[in-house]
């Protein structure tokens, strides 16, 4: 089982709440949880920080890279939330599609000197590749693209949604709420249509079984 979660404090978003006295690093993890092992038989607490625990895939990993889950030797991966600036954090819960799964944050900005106007901050939406963290926004296929774009308008973004209706009749998956993976403009209450990337070509397979006639 994948679990997928990101670390920030939702209630204080603004750029007042953090005067940057000390570092501020959030990051999104993604963990590999063993649930084939017995409740009596599984560890103690995981140290998600721990160093060997997880692979950094900040720099955005290309495709058919190593450390892919789930046969690498370790227990996940993690993106740090601070290459856009300081403050980031993680406002939403993730959703997995499509082998896919997708996050919002929120990142305060300073109102320009001089200025009585305040901002709601720089809203994001990460689209990366569950098993390698490879970015897909921009990219047809399961990797390759980026990993993060900005939404219009900034703001508190709401949690991506995953949701099957029916589109004109046919029953369609559809996904709200997150960053557009075609890499097009992005609203936070925009849908796109869920489908999963193949890297394979079909192929007949012919077979035949040996044995005797009595007739």
């Amino acid at each position: 089982m994948y679990l997928a979660l990101g670390t920030g404090e939702r209630e204080h978003p603004l750029q007042t709440h953090y005067p940057y006295t000390t570092a501020v690093a959030n990051r999104f993890y993604v963990y590999l949880d063993d649930t084939a092992v017995a409740p009596a038989n599984k560890a103690a607490a995981v140290n998600l920080d721990a160093v060997g625990t997880l692979a950094d895939f900040t720099s955005n990993p290309s495709c058919g890279g190593t450390m892919m889950l789930p046969n690498s030797a370790r227990k996940g991966w993690y993106i740090d939330l601070n290459q856009h600036g300081a403050g980031e954090q993680t406002v939403t819960a993730a959703a997995i599609a499509a082998g896919m799964h997708t996050f919002n944050t929120n990142r305060p900005i300073p109102a320009l000197a001089g200025t009585c106007s305040t901002t709601l901050g720089e809203a994001r939406g990460y689209f990366v590749n569950l098993f390698s963290g490879s970015g897909v926004i921009g990219s047809s296929d399961s990797c390759g693209g980026s990993q993060s774009a900005t939404f219009v308008g900034g703001g508190l973004p709401p949690s991506p949604v995953v949701a099957t209706e029916a589109v004109q009749g046919p029953t369609e998956t559809v996904l709200i709420g997150a960053i557009q993976k075609n890499g097009g403009a992005s609203s936070v209450v925009g849908a796109q249509k869920v489908t999963p990337p193949l890297n394979f070509k079909r192929k007949m397979l012919y077979w035949f079984t040996s044995g005797f006639d009595n007739k």
